[in-house]
């Protein structure tokens, strides 16, 4: 979960998966593998999108993939990484304001991010 949080999602998510694979009784691996695997797709999704050109969409799935807050705390490199890629969407879709309000949002919760 530490690399996940780091922004290392792939990593991140193999590692709980291998944790899973070893011991499926484990309600907490399970519970945590789940939220990943949701935030993930979501960053993924969003991904595309925006290499789509469908920039709203983009910033619905990095919305949904914000929205698991107890795996996406706003002090987390992870936090910081859908936040500015949310708003690169929203900034390639003309909403300068939304962009900007993410960014500032970054760097209130991290000052050294140099992304945002």
């Amino acid at each position: 979960a530490i690399l996940y949080l780091a922004g290392e999602t792939e990593k991140g998510l193999h590692l709980l998966q291998d944790a899973y694979a070893r011991d499926k009784e484990n309600k907490p691996i399970k519970q945590e593998l789940q939220q990943c695997h949701r935030t993930h797709t979501s960053l993924a999704k969003g991904r595309s999108c925006v290499k789509r050109g469908r920039y709203m969409e983009a910033v619905e799935h990095f919305t949904a993939a914000m929205k698991e807050k107890t795996l996406v705390p706003e002090k987390t490199p992870l936090f910081a990484m859908v936040r500015c890629e949310r708003a690169e969407a929203w900034m390639l879709s003309q909403n300068f304001i939304q962009a900007l309000k993410d960014c500032e949002d970054v760097i209130a919760s991290q000052p050294e991010n140099a992304t945002a």
